[in-house]
């Protein structure tokens, strides 16, 4: 989805400003960073250690030098209000894409500051299961969930389906993509023959404090 966005905007030159994560960094430079140099677009990488960072000023002032077409923000949502701060404090006026952490934003406010700038999203995330899902999370716990844990809770059901003992891979596969439940939040299938999980993606953005599809 970062790729296709990329190549549809007709930018030549791009940042990521990425927190320090081993399974990310290596899909960044195996993938990601691969694919746009085929397509000559200039890749400038920028990292941070969510354990040490308390602004972004260092990170942001290095975006401003570079002056890209476009910058992507990798960062866990819970950083997202700072560097948002830092970009506005530092007048960094270049075009976003945020990515899969925007959905677990919970802030009202920033949600709505926020609107207009697409982000990388999972499909069922406008679904009326995810909404139910959503709903039934936050009457529970008293608070959002993160939009990935609806992994977890579909896994438990996918595991219930499985005969106890049954070890076959192709047996497996062929259950988990026949597997027909209500409760599921995804209901696409969505296991592939390694048997992992073929997430499908698309560009949304915020209105008010709602995810709608970008256009």
């Amino acid at each position: 989805a970062f790729i296709n966005y990329i190549q549809g905007s007709n930018v030549k030159s791009v940042v990521f400003l990425r927190h320090i994560e081993t399974d990310a960094d290596y899909v960044f430079e195996h993938y990601t960073k691969h694919k746009l140099d085929e397509l000559g677009i200039k890749v400038n990488s920028i990292q941070f250690d969510n354990s040490t960072v308390r602004d972004f000023k260092s990170e942001v002032l290095k975006v401003k030098q570079i002056n890209p077409d476009l910058l992507v923000i990798q960062a866990l949502a819970y950083n997202i209000p700072s560097l948002i701060s830092s970009l506005n404090a530092y007048n960094v006026d270049i075009p976003l894409l945020g990515d899969l952490n925007f959905l677990d934003i919970q802030d009202d406010e920033l949600k709505k500051s926020l609107n207009g700038i697409p982000f990388v999203g999972l499909n069922y995330v406008l679904s009326e299961n995810y909404s139910h899902f959503t709903r039934s999370y936050m009457k529970m716990y008293s608070k959002q969930p993160f939009a990935l844990g609806v992994f977890a809770y579909d896994l438990g059901h996918y595991l219930s389906a499985l005969p106890q003992g049954l070890v076959d891979r192709e047996e497996i596969l062929t259950i988990l993509n026949t597997f027909d439940d209500i409760s599921l939040v995804n209901s696409e299938k969505h296991f592939n023959d390694s048997a992992f999980f073929d997430l499908k993606c698309g560009i949304y953005t915020f209105h008010g404090t709602s995810y709608v599809e970008y256009e």
